[in-house]
């Protein structure tokens, strides 16, 4: 057999899906409707933002990609979207498959069962033919990275006169010498939502641009003159933070408010599968709630060579496989047990392999309380 050993780190790959038919999706339109105020959040990676650095008058610059990187996962959180910190794969074909999982919590080692050793998983070469390659490293991948860049930026003083940046290079005029208070600071920058799997431009999946009039804020900081020359206050900082958190929240609504990513429904991926029960990929990090059902799908990865070791080029749907119900949640993964028909769930006749897609089915429901 050969050998060959792959290293695939967080979000570098994604897979292809064609729609699923409506009927696996069970009572979802109207279990949500019951639950409108829950939304599972979608794992999302995130590629290093861009920006040029903001000139100052004394001849320095300032980091503000570094602040549009820091100020992402903060909105993130607040638009329902989880920064997967994912999973490291390594396939094997001698040795098996071994991962390591970032953030698994000692409760979510016990669920998982005693193969998981903490930040480490390691499957035997047995478990190679049910758990093929070809499907193990779709644990890797978020639902979709999100990439951006800044491509202007300008703060704007009492007295009309700026600072900042555009494609062509630094923007300004010239200072008086005496302190300088800024009043407006905009940007303009680009957000795109891409698959993973095709690479950014290829896999692109949604992409917006913001002006300088939708970034627009109100912003309060002064270039202080020694004599020699200026310096930014110390409100400079939280100034351009706010910036960056108003440009990116405004980026990631729209995004979010697309066709295409509204119509990219929410999905995990199986971790582990024995005896009619299922560990999955997400529990409280992600909003899972013990109740909650899932659909779990099959699928077929088409590779340009060997699988998760070339080129991945799509993926298709196979058969329904099971609806689980979950009863355990941990931090980072969710327990669920395979429903009977009579319990509402399908024959389960097929073991689902590790890496699996898993579709919201219908939330728990609501339990009415009475005073």
């Amino acid at each position: 057999m050969k050998t060959h050993q792959k290293n695939l780190r967080t979000g570098l790959k994604a897979s292809l899906f064609i729609p699923l038919a409506m009927s696996l999706m069970g009572n979802q339109s109207c279990e949500q409707g019951q639950n409108q105020k829950r939304e599972l959040k979608k794992l999302v990676g995130m590629d290093t933002l861009k920006s040029q650095p903001i000139p100052l008058p004394n001849g320095g610059k300032f980091d503000f990609a570094y602040v549009m990187n820091y100020q992402i996962y903060g909105v993130l959180d607040k638009e329902n979207l989880f920064l997967d910190q994912g999973l490291e794969t390594t396939v094997d074909t001698n040795k098996g498959i071994g991962q390591k999982i970032n953030g698994l919590s000692s409760a979510d080692e016990k669920m998982l069962g005693t193969e998981y050793q903490r930040d480490m998983l390691a499957y035997k070469i047995a478990d190679l033919q049910k758990s093929s390659t070809e499907v193990a490293c779709f644990l890797d991948y978020p639902q979709f990275r999100l990439n951006g860049r800044v491509y202007s930026f300008e703060a704007t003083s009492s007295i009309g006169v700026g600072i900042g940046f555009s494609e062509n290079g630094p923007i300004g005029g010239v200072l008086p010498n005496a302190n300088v208070q800024f009043d407006t600071a905009q940007l303009a920058m680009g957000m795109v939502a891409y698959r993973p799997e095709l690479g950014f431009g290829k896999g692109n999946l949604k992409a917006i641009n913001l002006t300088k009039n939708q970034t627009k804020v109100n912003v309060s900081f002064s270039l202080l003159f020694d004599g020699i020359g200026f310096s930014p206050s110390v409100e400079f900082k939280p100034s351009m933070a706010k910036v960056a958190e108003g440009a990116l929240t405004k980026g990631i609504q729209l995004l979010k408010a697309s066709k295409e990513m509204i119509d990219d429904q929410f999905y995990t991926r199986v971790l582990k599968e024995q005896d009619y029960s299922m560990t999955i990929k997400g529990g409280r990090n992600i909003g899972i709630q013990i109740g909650d059902r899932f659909a779990v799908q099959d699928e077929q990865g088409e590779w340009s060579g060997e699988p998760c070791a070339s080129q991945f080029k799509y993926s298709v749907p196979l058969k329904p496989l099971a609806i689980i119900q979950i009863e355990s949640v941990g931090d980072v993964a969710s327990q669920g047990r395979v429903l009977k028909p009579e319990e509402g769930g399908i024959e389960y006749s097929t073991s689902a392999r590790l890496g699996a897609k898993v579709l919201l089915h219908s939330y728990a429901p609501v339990t009415k309380t009475t005073k």
